[in-house]
């Protein structure tokens, strides 16, 4: 089975890491209209602490991803996403049944709302569309919810990963 069927989910996928998850989708997410990203608000921290803008700069690969009507797993052999982050832009390289695309995009975060939100602007070639998400950040993982099917974001992390609903899990090798 492949991992990646469509365009968007590709797109969908370089931020974020899985968006249909095998299946075709006929979702109309990001069809039309690109909005701005959130701005990103300048949080406190205490001296000495990282904020999660600067703690998510880095190389992230995927290792688990769940959506739709798909069980959570590991990506298939010889496919992987490695997600590289740098000063609220990323480059992501796609590699599917051989193929590799790369693509790129900016996002914000929020990190002072709960839970935290994500928001992306995916480009691929001359298409973009925007993401809206879910995000939690430990030392070395990254956890991002969002909806492939409407586009809407999440409003927790409890809700059951079905429908167009994914849940990624990033961790960080550099």
């Amino acid at each position: 089975m492949k991992l990646f069927r469509s365009i968007r989910a590709v797109a969908s996928l370089a931020i974020l890491g899985g968006a249909v998850l095998g299946s075709s989708s006929s979702s109309t997410f990001g069809a039309d209209e690109v909005k701005p990203p959130i701005q990103t608000k300048a949080a406190e921290k205490p001296a000495g602490e990282k904020t999660d803008r600067e703690r998510i700069i880095g190389t992230w690969i995927v290792a688990r991803l769940g959506g739709g009507s798909l069980p959570e797993r590991k990506p298939a052999e010889g496919d992987s996403i490695t997600l590289t982050i740098e000063n609220e832009q990323f480059k992501a390289i796609v590699i599917n049944d051989g193929n590799t695309q790369e693509v790129v995009g900016s996002f914000s975060l929020v990190a002072e709302e709960t839970p935290k939100l994500l928001d992306a602007v995916v480009q691929n070639g001359d298409k973009a569309m925007s993401v809206y998400a879910l995000y939690e950040l430990e030392e070395k993982v990254l956890k991002i919810r969002f909806n492939a099917a409407t586009g809407e974001r999440p409003a927790d992390f409890k809700t059951p990963v079905e429908g167009g609903m994914t849940l990624i899990f990033h961790r960080k090798i550099k």
